[in-house]
């Protein structure tokens, strides 16, 4: 059962350090579950050139994707994996000249990158991008100013960039900071061998839907990980890891400073692989985390509404390790049947400077006939009968483990497990507590985790102890990093069957900057069910239709499959046609740049925003970077009815950012950002002789001043309907509709709310 205890704390490092550090352990995924057919968008091509001995590799569609990950300004995923890896410069590079004529088709090849173990202890990455005959040449020519030497492998000729070795074998571009990685490659390709030998890694391609980012994990190569990342003392558990399951598969989806990830396994072992144990399993849904305190470190869930068929597998798995006496294993199963539980937790409780496990049993009935003999009425604590003690570690593994002396509190439906000074201070006194789950309702990572369906929940909260995040790691700059700039850093993962009942995984970090962490009392907005998977912004594809400055027709600005842009008569019929690089950002807007009646083109592609004239010229000043990626825009407002415009873009980072005619910041604006996605512009409207700005999304509809700031604190109970209309009254006062269908009035100069009466 030692084994087990390897399972709680390399399931809370998992699910915090497997995000964080990516790379490292991942035994979870992202958005697209299996399914028998794959998408066209992404191919695995690429991982013929990655060596068999692999711990983990990436998939992503292409190279656009990669260098998004890398430069956008707040992506948590990019920041993490890349970090400043001497790749990134050469991924740039690659990215910046795949513009070129000569290298068009580029953009579209497939990438990958893997990780290696290269040395003692040491861990690297391998980039490879699938090259069609003629385009290695002209990529050496570009790569010249950053080559050092040349050297020869295996007749194949290496070179060296800024400290990237980097080769062309097989019809790929292999680039590593370890020769040895390399090399590896080289030989692997020549020999017609690679990852995709092994047999389980192609039974679940097979069974994989591919999407835009994909991670796929070896757990049978984790110790190398482990052996890279964790410290010494850590190094066992990677054992566990190796046995959760022997692949698996993630998509990966990343948004600001937040990491989503679902996704599935292959288990080639059966019942020897611990994910099998939650295989057809039934989720409950999962209140402990209402019933212990709002600094709990982690808590981790089982539910337990079917415990016969749960410690069948359970006792399976064991069993392959051999695990315990099975006459032993018997009586606890028949003292925990006598339960009629639920749910069943452990908690870390931080107590006295160190953490103290708690476990907490949730039951179908407040009173238990079994412990009358130990409780004579509600709350009295009593010491664990000698005979029950380590009965629920055997059940459900040394996560379950009782702190020495522990101590028995009956709490209504709840038996909870722990240190006598733990259980008197933190659930025996009467009064109102602070939850764990009051704690993070109150953050936008509370709406990221289904609570109803998990087989087995860990919920991890680092916010209130940083340092506890960073201990496991012999490098963690990265996190240090993180746990500097963020105050608020929680992480899930969550096991449950997917629609055919295989084990799955879901997982998610988010982390943020709050000017104050949740406090007990605050109010917790409520929001429609799934609003927080309702984040996908659609982007408009064109064509954009036009009107000729010159005759007043009808003429539309489309993009070609190769990214190029090409101008069309009313007809379709095509103009002229220029070439570019990357794709429109959903808006084509007409303007005036220089007020003499002729109307150029303002469009956005990654962090740039371009102008180009209707004969196909690009217009200085531009193209013009801004700090981050561009998700949606450009949006133009005329907000002085001068000639001049406005330009407003929404980031990637859900942010709307307003910028003047010449893309510089506009003076005295405030950035808009909400916790919910926004999807769409908001309108301009005048009210009262002034402007404001009248955003909608999927949860409410937000008033701002012309300079972006809100025209009043709106409380939960006056939140204005994401439908409702907006209508002028007296002055500056307004008419709008509540979520609960009251009309209230708002003064937009005072922000003076009042409830309006006909």
């Amino acid at each position: 059962m030692k084994k087990l205890l390897s399972a709680y704390k390399i399931l809370i490092w998992s699910s915090v350090a497997a995000i964080i550090l990516i790379t490292l352990i991942f035994l979870v995924l992202v958005p697209g579950r299996g399914s028998t057919n794959k998408s066209s968008d992404v191919s695995s091509d690429t991982a013929l050139a990655i060596p068999t001995d692999a711990s983990a590799f990436f998939l992503f569609k292409d190279i656009e994707t990669v260098s998004n990950s890398i430069n956008s300004a707040n992506d948590l995923f990019g920041s993490v994996i890349f970090g400043n890896s001497p790749l990134n410069q050469l991924i740039d590079k690659l990215y910046s000249i795949s513009g070129a004529e000569t290298l068009k088709d580029i953009r579209d090849h497939g990438c990958a990158l893997s990780y290696h173990y290269s040395s003692k202890d040491e861990v690297s990455p391998l980039f490879v991008l699938k090259l069609k005959s003629g385009e290695l040449a002209y990529i050496l020519g570009s790569l010249k100013d950053g080559n050092s030497r040349t050297r020869q492998y295996n007749g194949i000729s290496v070179y060296k960039w800024n400290n990237v070795e980097y080769a062309s074998s097989g019809g790929f571009l292999l680039a590593s900071p370890s020769p040895l990685i390399l090399e590896s490659s080289v030989r692997h390709l020549l020999s017609g061998s690679s990852i995709l030998d092994n047999s389980d890694l192609t039974d679940l391609l097979a069974k994989t839907e591919l999407r835009e980012t994909m991670l796929f994990i070896n757990h049978a190569q984790c110790g190398k990980l482990f052996s890279a990342y964790s410290n010494r003392r850590y190094l066992k558990y990677s054992d566990f890891i190796s046995r959760v399951t022997s692949w698996s598969a993630l998509e990966i989806y990343s948004q600001g400073n937040k990491v989503i990830l679902r996704g599935g396994v292959f288990n080639s072992k059966g019942p020897a692989n611990y994910s099998e144990v939650f295989r057809a399993s039934r989720g409950v849904k999962s209140d402990i985390a209402s019933v212990i305190p709002y600094n709990t470190f982690s808590l981790l869930t089982i539910s337990v509404d079917d415990i016969p068929s749960y410690l069948k597998r359970f006792n399976e798995f064991g069993d392959f390790y051999k695990r315990t006496d099975p006459e032993i294993a018997l009586k606890a199963a028949k003292w925990f049947a006598s339960l009629d539980a639920k749910e069943v937790g452990a908690a870390l409780i931080p107590y006295g400077s160190v953490f103290r496990n708690t476990i907490i049993i949730r039951t179908g009935k407040p009173f238990l006939g079994f412990l009358k003999r130990w409780l004579s009425k509600d709350k009295e604590m009593l010491s664990l009968p000698f005979n029950e003690s380590g009965y629920m570690k055997l059940l459900f593994g040394e996560m379950f483990h009782e702190e020495e002396n522990s101590y028995i509190l009956r709490k209504g439906e709840y038996i909870i497990i722990g240190q006598e000074e733990v259980l008197t201070e933190v659930f025996a006194k009467k009064g109102e507590k602070f939850s764990f789950d009051e704690y993070i309702s109150q953050t936008k990572a509370y709406n990221l985790l289904d609570r109803s369906s998990g087989a087995m929940t860990l919920i991890v909260n680092g916010s209130e102890q940083p340092d506890s995040l960073v201990r496991f790691f012999k490098k963690d700059d990265n996190l240090k990093g993180l746990t500097k700039s963020s105050n608020l850093m929680i992480g899930a993962i969550q096991l449950k069957p997917d629609k055919l009942g295989n084990p799955a995984y879901e997982i998610f970090f988010y982390a943020d900057s709050l000017k104050e962490l949740p406090q007990p009392g605050k109010a917790v907005m409520e929001s429609p069910a799934g609003w927080e998977r309702d984040t996908i912004v659609k982007i408009p594809a064109g064509p954009f239709e036009l009107i000729n400055f010159s005759t007043g027709e009808k003429e539309f600005l489309e993009q070609l499959p190769n990214y190029w842009l090409r101008l069309s008569d009313k007809e379709m019929k095509g103009i002229w046609a220029v070439p570019f690089q990357v794709p429109l950002r959903g808006y084509v807007q007409q303007v005036d740049y220089y007020r003499n009646g002729k109307l150029q083109m303002l469009f956005a592609g990654g962090n740039r925003v371009f102008m180009l004239d209707r004969s196909g010229r690009f217009v200085s000043p531009y193209p013009i970077s801004t700090d981050s990626l561009i998700l949606l825009g450009p949006k133009v407002y005329n907000l002085k009815k001068d000639g001049d415009f406005a330009i407003m873009l929404l980031h990637t980072d859900n942010t709307l950012r307003l910028y003047d005619k010449n893309c510089k910041p506009y003076p005295i604006w405030s950035d808009i950002k909400l916790p919910e996605t926004i999807r769409e512009f908001p309108e301009l409207k005048d009210f009262g002789g002034n402007k404001y700005w009248i955003l909608r999304t999927s949860l409410r509809t937000m008033i701002y001043s012309v300079n972006g700031i809100p025209v009043t604190d709106i409380k939960e109970k006056n939140r204005i309907k994401p439908d409702s209309p907006v209508i002028p009254l007296a002055g500056s006062d307004v008419l709008v509709q509540t979520l609960q269908g009251r009309n209230i009035s708002i003064n937009l100069e005072t922000g003076d709310i009042k409830r309006y009466k006909q």
